[in-house]
């Protein structure tokens, strides 16, 4: 009875162990998956019509973390990146070749973008938001 119960103690042990060990395992996993971005920050959408400072209108399209702009009144076409918050586009037209950095300050509730503030001091709004 004694190397019986002996036995069961020493399994029930091992069994333990073995537990132990797999849900240390899958822990250890979880914590190697990227964290989800913070609420709100995580796919906005820029597509859509956008009104600059300067008075010029922009056509934005967007496939994912891809963009592109057009801005038919001075014939300058953007390619782009967008991360969370932030974006990288460059772009050329009349004025020249250029790039500039940006981020998304403000959305509505619908997790459209609309402000989007430049490095270079250009501002984007949707037509009726401010």
């Amino acid at each position: 009875m004694k190397k019986t119960r002996g036995l069961l103690i020493g399994f029930s042990l091992l069994i333990g162990v073995l537990i132990f060990s797999r849900a240390s395992s899958r822990a250890s996993n979880k914590a190697e998956v990227p964290a989800a971005p913070a609420q709100g920050s995580a796919d906005l959408s820029i597509v859509g019509e956008w009104q600059g400072n300067t008075g010029i209108r922009y056509t934005i399209r967007q496939d994912g973390a891809s963009f592109t702009w057009w801005a038919a009144a001075i014939h300058e076409k953007a390619t782009g990146t967008i991360r969370g918050r932030e974006l990288s586009a460059s772009w050329e037209g009349d004025n020249g070749s250029h790039s500039a950095t940006a981020r998304i300050t403000s959305e509505d509730g619908n997790g459209r973008a609309t402000r989007i503030e430049f490095s270079n001091g250009a501002v984007f709004t949707r037509p009726g938001t401010l």
